[in-house]
């Protein structure tokens, strides 16, 4: 116990011999980011800190401009893409021409059911694409999610 007590005695003049040659220009880069309070113990200066609030806050401006961007682009390729669809039940003047053989058919033109003639149901007469028959609507079985509002 008495050997440990003197090496670490010679330990601590060692280190305060080399403290009092110390250079005073000596410099490490540690010491930019600490220094020593009354107590003798180290601590981190606050202007640190800051520098690293500032690089966080330059960060994220970055990534929400690269947010911006990408939205942008994307914004740009949805619309190139809607541009090229044949908008099939867009807004536009969707006719159908019937022709008739004579003039007895001709006569019934007012009385004319189209449901019928399409073979659909009357509230699917809107719909321009995809208008299912009657055979096709009896045969297929309805899922709340398949569900779409006619109007």
């Amino acid at each position: 116990r008495a050997r440990n007590h003197e090496q670490k005695k010679e330990q601590k003049l060692k280190l305060a011999e080399a403290a009092r040659n110390r250079n005073p220009d000596e410099f490490n880069f540690k010491m930019i980011k600490r220094q020593t309070n009354d107590r003798g113990r180290v601590e981190l200066i606050d202007g640190h800190g800051q520098e690293q609030e500032e690089a966080l806050l330059l960060a994220e401006s970055q990534g929400a401009q690269y947010v911006e961007m990408r939205k942008r682009a994307d914004d740009e390729k949805a619309k190139k893409l809607a541009s090229s669809l044949h908008m099939l039940d867009g807004p536009g003047a969707g006719r159908h021409t019937l022709f008739v053989d004579s003039d007895a058919e001709s006569d019934g033109v007012e009385q004319f059911d189209v449901a019928e003639y399409f073979d659909t149901d009357k509230q699917l007469l809107s719909r321009r694409s995809n208008r299912l028959t009657r055979s096709q609507l009896a045969n297929r079985d309805f899922d709340e999610a398949d569900a779409v509002e006619v109007t």
